[in-house]
């Protein structure tokens, strides 16, 4: 079956509030609650979450926050089946601080999540987490962050930053471009994309749907309608430089 995934990256440094912070997005809330949590050095102890407001990051293990990565994970187990990772990362020098909600075709169809769930989660936004980048797709293009807290993208097409990390430079179903990387690309050459189903300003970033139905990466119609979206945004001539 089909399967999708939301991410999102903060290069701002996060500390462990940034879990509290995240469920205070009610879309956030509606999507992961009630929600199981294994708790212990062996992750054997089953907590379960009615809701947000009975998770607190005082929950998450002492040796998790000091693991050697020096990322803080979070995973959740949705009793509605979704996929809940998160990861926040106290220095932005090793990269991004990451939320990921995972789901399916099925999850769409019988709407426990879509596209516009997504679109009403990043409108919302999140408290005090400066959203740098968000990209709904499908699921073979990214692995989900493993227990280690480590995250591994399955993608080549990056803008460099200035500072230590990079940013996707592609689009996706959905893809959001925060306000710091667009003064880096340039608002302007957004307003030439007219291929897309959507185009609007969301928390001083650029939010673009590709379009209405689900992307599929193996779909050539889809595939033509990304990459004349990205020749119109001239993304070529970027990754030159």
């Amino acid at each position: 079956m089909k399967t999708y995934s939301c991410v999102i990256w903060s290069f701002e440094p996060q500390s462990i509030g940034m879990f509290d912070n995240v469920f205070k997005n009610k879309t956030v809330s509606k999507l992961v609650f009630p929600s199981k949590m294994y708790l212990g050095k062996n992750k054997t102890e089953e907590k379960f979450l009615f809701n947000s407001g009975e998770f607190s990051s005082a929950l998450i293990p002492k040796e998790d926050i000091s693991n050697e990565t020096g990322r803080i994970p979070l995973y959740l187990y949705p009793e509605n089946g979704l996929q809940f990772s998160a990861s926040a990362l106290p220095s932005n020098s090793l990269g991004p601080s990451v939320l990921v909600i995972g789901f399916t075709a099925k999850h769409i169809q019988d709407s426990v999540c879509t596209l516009d769930d997504v679109v009403t989660l990043l409108k919302e936004g999140v408290f005090g987490m400066a959203i740098g980048q968000a990209y709904l797709c499908d699921d073979h293009l990214i692995e989900i962050p493993e227990p280690n807290g480590g995250v591994s993208f399955l993608r080549t097409k990056t803008y460099k930053r200035p500072a230590k990390g990079s940013y996707r430079l592609e689009l996706d179903w959905l893809t959001y471009f925060g306000a710091e990387y667009l003064d880096m690309i340039g608002r302007k050459r957004f307003d030439k994309l007219t291929t897309c189903f959507s185009k609007e300003e969301v928390n001083n970033g650029i939010m673009i749907v590709l379009q209405e139905e689900p992307f599929d990466n193996t779909n050539p119609e889809h595939l033509k309608r990304k990459e004349q979206a990205e020749r119109e945004l001239g993304f070529e001539e970027l990754l030159k430089k």
